[in-house]
Formats: C-alpha cells, structure tokens, sequence
C-alpha cells in the first residue's frame, strides 16, 4: 500500500487543522528528493505547547526497503545522541504507511546565515564569540565520538559533513551540531568505510577526499576548516576550480597565509588540526576545542552570544528554523554552488543543480505568508511588470554596437571526487522536458549589454540521465547523488566526469561527457562488462 501525501495546512483562522502522528501541521519548511520537513505543534492538556521539526519520508520512498532500513538505522543511532550540543530526535512514528521523525526545534540560524548576516553588516565575529561557537562544537562532537551501543559497544561514530550549515545556534546563545545523517557508526559500517566520499569539499579531510576509511580525527579537520571561514570570512580554498579543489584536499595543502596575518595565535593550532597524517592531529574534538580556547581566549557567555546575534540577525527573521539535524539532511534539490558546495550522501536530494523558486531550502528561513496586495497595489505591480518585459525585451533585441567578447565561466559545485579508470558515454537524445530558465551570465563592467537569444540558449542547463547496468553509487562533478537508479537532473553546459561505484562487483568506473545548452544527454554505463 503506498503512502499518501500529506494535505496542506489551511491558512484562515477556524480552518481544519492537518496533523500527523498526533502532531498538527504548521507549515512545510522544505521538500527534497527523499523527505518533507514541517514545522509542527504537539498540544496538550491546559494549553501545553511545544514546537517541533517532523520530517516525514516521501510517499514513492515509503515503498522502497532499502531505504527505509537505512532511515529506520540512522534513526536509532540519532536516537542514543543526547548532549545539549547535539540536536535531538524525540520521537520515530509511523502513520499513512510512511515513517517520520519528530526532532528538536532550534528557533535560531545557522552559523552559514551568521556568517551572511556579519557580512552584509560589515560585523566581524569577534574571537570571544568563535571561541564559544567551536568550544560547543567540540563538545557535542566529542560525545558523539564516545557513543557507545546499549550493550556498552563504542559506535566509533564520525559525523563526516561538518559545516556552518550544520552547526545551528539558538537566539539564547546555544551552539547545537546537526544532520547526523551522513554520520556512519564505523563498527557497523565497517564493510562500507572506503570508497565512500561523503560530506562536503571544502571542508573534507584528505582521507576523506580519496574515499579512505574516516575516524574521529576526520572531524577534526572539519572544525578546523570552519574556524577558518569564521575568523576570515572565507575557507583556506576560495576561488579554486573543481579539478584544482580535487587536488588541493586530497594533497593536504592548505593555505593558512590570512590567519597567519590576523590571528597569529590561531595558525599552530591550525597546522596541526591541518596535519596530513592522522596521528599529528589533535586526537579527539574536546582537545581541538581546549587549544581553541587558549588561542582564541575565554568563550563569551551564551547570554553574551545572544546578545550579538540579536546585533547581526535582522529583528524581522527573529523566528529562523535554520538546517535541522536527525538522519536524512534535507536540502531542497536545486541550490547554487555557492551554498551547497558540497558531497551530499544517500539520504540527500537525488537533483542537484540550478536554484529553483518552488523549493526552500532547509538552510534558509521560511518567511511568513505576505498580505495580498489590494487591487490598487496589484495594478501597479502589473503595470510594472509589463513595462519590465518590455524594456528587456527592446534591450535584448536592440542591434549592438560592436560588442565585446563576454568571458563566460561555467558554474559548477567545487566538490571533490576520487577519479579511477575511465569509461565511454554513449549519448542520446530522448524527449525530455522542456529546457529551463537560462543561467544568469556574469559580464563585465564594461559590457553592459544582455546577451542575445542564441547566447542564452547555450547556456542553458540540460536535462541528463545517469543509467548504469547493473546499479552503482553515483558521484557527478564531486557530488554524491545517491545509488542508481536516480531521477534525470539539470546539468550546466561544458565537460563534466561521473564515478559510478558498484561495491559488490568491486568495480569503479570514471566517465567524462560534454553537455550543450537546451539539449537533453543520456549517459549509460555497464559495470558488468
């Protein structure tokens, strides 16, 4: 029996509330390729009222085994993490044939949306407000390396995708890591520890990069890796290409040269977070976050970390529900590059690529519904958006004076994939959907000229469809996109390499395919040959 969608939450005051698991509906906060996340209410008697996340499996996923022992694994072990820096699941249900997890609501941002925050205001993170911010992460992360079974076993349990994305901070001054979902207790997982690249590219550690077998000290690059970007804005790899990316993580060469300018006390701690071998690392999370403190100084107080939160974050987006953690990291199928730039795992969406209007992404807050505009208001925006249409219609397709060449830049996820022996693509041309919104193309100070209707046509995203004989886990550009088969994904135009991985036959496979703008390209792959 498959499971059903869920109705949407009415929005007049009296209307019929939609509940799940005894959990009433308050609003979707982002849909992906493998769950649904809402935001929910459990009532009680006299008025009692919590806020939750649910984050419920999408009905065509409910009937696939496979993947409901690995959301039903994941949930059992996120259920044994119980730490004040680790976000935490409550509950596992079971309703209208399909499971769901009701987690921690977190009424904060991300330290992504932190960042963003301190930057358009031109703020600095001050060390007393890094310090406290990685202290906590360390130590949320320090208890899920000790996690142990209920028979006493250590799990060994590597998160493996840290990032400002997944480390949530509250408006009260709480630091809280999330998205366990990439997390692999190794004495489970043991057959499956190499050859898995998972997490995201700028911020893996080198073992990590070349699909070799992770531990607790993986983590530890991580952290370092966002100490980084807090303290300077930036990780150590900005401005690399995905093929340079590639070499850079996996060599293990990072570029301490800004901290080394502005924090000179940071840099040893980095170097030895940064230390190619794992041995020269610091051995667990909490001693990263004991030397952290002695360089960074004394952590701020939550109270003073709420204090300038309420600085940074704008007193209109005060209700945030940042990244939220549990199994499956839900993040909406099409992001930018910027943001994403990442390695998703299984559990993440199976459609990477070009930002799309229907889909927000669980990293972003949700913004309350607006007031229709009156009829007056809705005039005016009609006539506005006329004379908009007609103005970028003239300036198109008006007759240019001599253009300049614009210099075009493929956008791509910088992202790190491990490249074996190399396959043939065969293309094809089946019918596919019709071709998407052109790119946004950069130009040049100078050429303030839009590019004309061919132009755009190139740069068109195209409609690609992996299938591989008999199945295997498909990396693209870097990006994990989960295990075949997989749904057809917008691709961006230029050269681009596929590693399809089949464990059982022990069979690795790198293809490289061109894309064109606007035209549809199947690429097939036989492992058994």
């Amino acid at each position: 029996m498959s499971s059903e969608p869920l109705p949407q939450p009415r929005e007049p005051s009296g209307a019929r509330e939609v509940k799940l698991g005894g959990y009433v509906l308050e609003r979707k906060l982002a849909t992906g390729g493998m769950a649904e996340v809402w935001l929910a209410q459990k009532r009680g008697l006299e008025g009692f009222f919590k806020r939750v996340v649910l984050k419920r499996i999408l009905p065509h996923l409910a009937e696939d085994p496979a993947f409901v022992e690995m959301f039903l694994n994941e949930a059992r072990l996120a259920a044994l993490l119980s730490h004040p820096n680790v976000v935490q699941l409550f509950e596992l249900g079971h309703e209208r044939d399909a499971y769901f997890l009701v987690m921690e609501y977190v009424n904060g941002a991300n330290l992504r949306q932190v960042l963003r925050a301190c930057e358009s205001k031109g703020v600095a993170l001050p060390p007393s407000v890094v310090s406290r911010l990685m202290v906590d992460t360390c130590e949320g992360l320090q208890h899920a390396h000790e996690l142990k079974s209920p028979a006493g076993t250590p799990l060994d349990l590597v998160h493996r995708d840290i990032s400002p994305e997944n480390i949530l901070v509250s408006l009260e001054g709480q630091t809280k890591v999330a998205d366990f979902g990439v997390a692999r207790a190794m004495a489970r997982d043991a057959n499956t520890r190499s050859r898995q690249v998972v997490g995201k590219g700028r911020y893996m550690a080198p073992e990590q990069a070349k699909g070799e077998a992770v531990d607790r000290r993986t983590d530890v690059w991580a952290v370092g890796i966002v100490v980084h970007e807090l303290l300077t804005g930036v990780t150590p790899y900005e401005g690399l290409s995905p093929a340079l990316l590639l070499d850079r993580v996996a060599s293990g060469e990072v570029d301490l040269s800004l901290v080394r300018e502005r924090f000179p006390n940071v840099t040893q701690v980095l170097e030895r977070a940064f230390a190619t071998e794992r041995e020269a690392r610091y051995a667990s999370a909490r001693e990263l976050g004991a030397a952290l403190t002695q360089a960074l100084g004394a952590p701020c107080t939550p109270g003073e970390l709420s204090t300038f939160l309420a600085t940074v974050l704008d007193p209109a987006d005060q209700e945030r529900v940042p990244v939220v953690g549990g199994t499956a990291p839900l993040r909406g199928p099409h992001r930018r590059a910027t943001q994403t730039d990442g390695l998703l795992t299984q559990l993440t969406d199976s459609v990477p690529g070009h930002p799309t209007e229907g889909v927000a992404p669980a990293s972003a807050p949700v913004p309350a519904p607006a007031r229709s505009p009156g009829r007056r208001g809705a005039l005016a925006i009609w006539l506005f958006v006329c004379a908009s249409v007609l103005a970028g219609w003239w300036w198109t397709n008006r007759e240019p004076a001599a253009p300049k060449p614009v210099p075009m830049t493929a956008v791509a996820p910088q992202v790190v994939a491990v490249a074996l022996d190399a396959g043939v693509a065969e293309a094809h041309a089946p019918p596919e959907e019709p071709p998407v919104a052109p790119v946004p193309v950069p130009e040049p100070a100078d050429a303030p000229r839009k590019p004309g209707p061919a132009r755009v046509a190139a740069l068109r995203p195209s409609r690609v469809s992996i299938r591989v004989n008999p199945w295997g886990d498909v990396v693209l550009d870097g990006q994990a996109l989960g295990t075949t088969p997989l749904k057809p994904l917008d691709v961006a135009p230029g050269v681009h390499q596929v590693v399809v991985t089949n464990s059982e036959l022990k069979v690795t496979r790198t293809v490289r395919f061109e894309v064109r703008g606007g035209k549809p390209r199947t690429v097939e792959i036989n492992l058994s040959e």
